[in-house]
C-alpha cells in the first residue's frame, strides 16, 4: 500500500513538472519572438502603417489611389524601404496605396502562397516582389524547417524527372501540423532541431549559401536557380490573371557591396574549411543570374545592389546577417520609386505615361 501511494506521489510530481515546464516552454518562445507569428502581417498605409492580422485585413473598398503590393521577407517586412519609397512619392505629389506583406523568413513559395492567399484580394495595379538571393535561393530548395504560420505553410518545389513539381507537404516536419500550428513550443522545437542539425537551414555556415556563388556552378545552385524561375513564372501568370503586373526587385548580402563583410565571408569559408576559398566564387554571380532569369521571363527588374554600391554611407548593418541601414532603405526607396512612376503610377508626375504598362505573354515552360 505505502509502494502505491509513492508511485503515485511520484508520478503525480513528474506530471506537475511536466506541465510546468511545457508551460516555461511556450511563455519562452512566445516572449523570445525566436519563431514567427500564427499569422502572416499586414502593413497597410491606409491604416497609418499599422499592422494586422492578414486573414482579419479587409482589402480597399473606397481606396482611390492606385494600389502596390509588396511581397518579400525580412528586408520588406514593416518598416524600411517601403516606407522610404513611400515618403518620396509623396513628396513628388504621388500618392499610391501600399499594401505590405513582407514577413520575416519567408522564400520566394511563400511570397507567392502570400500573395494567392492575401495579395490578390486588394485588386492590385503592381506587385512588386523582393529577392534577397543570400538566403531565398537555399530556402526554395529546403523543406520547411519551421511553421510560419497556418495560413501561409510553404509548400515544395523540387525538380523531379527534369520538370519542376510542387509537393504540397513537407517531408521534414518532426511534430504533427496540429502541434505545429498551436504551439510555440514545437515550433520552437522544430526550428532549433533544424538549424543545429541542418546546414542548409544554418545561414552562419557556408554550405547554405556558398554553391550559389561558385564561379563552377554545381547541381545544388543549378536547381536553385531553376526553382527560382519556376516561382517567378507561375507568381507572374497569377499576378496578370487578375489583372495587374509584376516587377523583381532583386539584392544580395552586404558582402557584395561592403569590403569588411566581404572579409568576414572569407574568414568564415576558411573557418568551416569549406572546400573552396574566395577567389573560386563570384560574388556577382546570383544577382547576375536573376536578372537573367527575369529577363528570359519579360518581367521589369530591379537592380538593388547596383543602387546600394552607389550610396556614399553603409548600405547594409554589420555582420554577414545584416540587414539595411536608413541609407541602404534609402537607396532602395528611391529605386522603388523611380520604377512606380516609370510604370504609369503617378500620372500627375510623368511625362504621358499610360495607367499600366503591358507585359508580354510568360513562356509556358521553364
Amino acid at each position: 500500500m505505502l509502494l502505491r501511494k509513492k508511485i503515485l506521489m511520484w508520478s503525480l510530481l513528474v506530471s506537475i513538472l511536466g506541465f510546468v515546464g511545457l508551460a516555461f516552454g511556450e511563455a519562452l518562445f512566445w516572449f523570445s519572438g525566436m519563431v514567427p507569428p500564427q499569422t502572416t502581417l499586414v502593413e497597410d498605409d491606409r491604416l497609418g502603417w499599422v499592422l494586422t492580422d492578414a486573414p482579419d485585413h479587409t482589402p480597399k473598398a473606397d481606396e482611390t489611389r492606385p494600389t502596390v503590393v509588396v511581397l518579400g521577407d525580412s528586408f520588406t517586412a514593416p518598416g524600411g524601404f517601403i516606407h522610404a519609397a513611400s515618403k518620396v512619392l509623396e513628396e513628388s505629389g504621388c500618392s499610391l496605396h501600399f499594401v505590405n506583406l513582407g514577413v520575416h523568413g519567408y522564400g520566394q513559395m511563400q511570397q507567392w502562397k502570400s500573395w494567392t492567399v492575401f495579395g490578390a484580394a486588394h485588386k492590385p495595379d503592381h506587385v512588386l516582389l523582393a529577392a534577397f538571393l543570400w538566403n531565398d535561393l537555399g530556402d526554395n530548395l529546403n523543406d520547411i524547417y519551421y511553421s510560419y504560420t497556418a495560413h501561409v505553410n510553404r509548400p515544395e518545389m523540387r525538380i523531379i524527372d527534369k520538370t519542376v513539381q510542387i509537393k504540397d507537404k513537407s517531408t521534414f516536419d518532426i511534430l504533427p501540423d496540429s502541434l505545429l500550428e498551436n504551439s510555440h513550443l514545437a515550433r520552437g522545437i522544430e526550428f532549433l532541431y533544424f538549424n543545429i542539425f541542418s546546414p542548409y537551414h544554418n545561414y552562419g555556415h557556408p554550405k547554405a549559401w556558398g554553391d550559389f556563388y561558385l564561379k563552377q556552378e554545381p547541381p545544388r545552385a543549378t536547381e536553385g536557380y531553376a526553382v527560382y524561375k519556376e516561382i517567378l513564372r507561375r507568381l507572374a501568370e497569377d499576378v496578370q490573371k487578375k489583372g495587374s503586373n509584376l516587377a523583381i526587385l532583386s539584392f544580395d548580402n552586404g558582402f557584395t557591396v561592403l569590403p569588411e563583410t566581404l572579409k568576414e565571408a572569407a574568414d568564415l569559408i576558411a573557418d568551416k574549411n569549406m572546400p573552396y576559398s574566395l577567389e573560386d566564387l563570384d560574388i556577382d554571380r546570383p544577382q547576375n543570374r536573376s536578372r537573367q532569369i527575369v529577363a528570359e521571363l519579360g518581367l521589369p527588374f530591379l537592380d538593388g545592389t547596383k543602387a546600394l554600391r552607389a550610396t556614399s554611407e553603409p548600405s547594409y548593418g554589420p555582420g554577414l546577417s545584416g540587414h539595411f541601414t536608413p541609407a541602404g532603405d534609402q537607396a532602395i526607396g528611391l529605386l522603388i520609386a523611380d520604377h512606380l512612376k516609370q510604370q504609369g503610377l503617378c500620372p500627375s508626375i510623368a511625362d504621358n505615361a499610360p495607367a499600366t504598362v503591358p507585359q508580354p505573354p510568360l513562356p509556358n515552360a521553364l
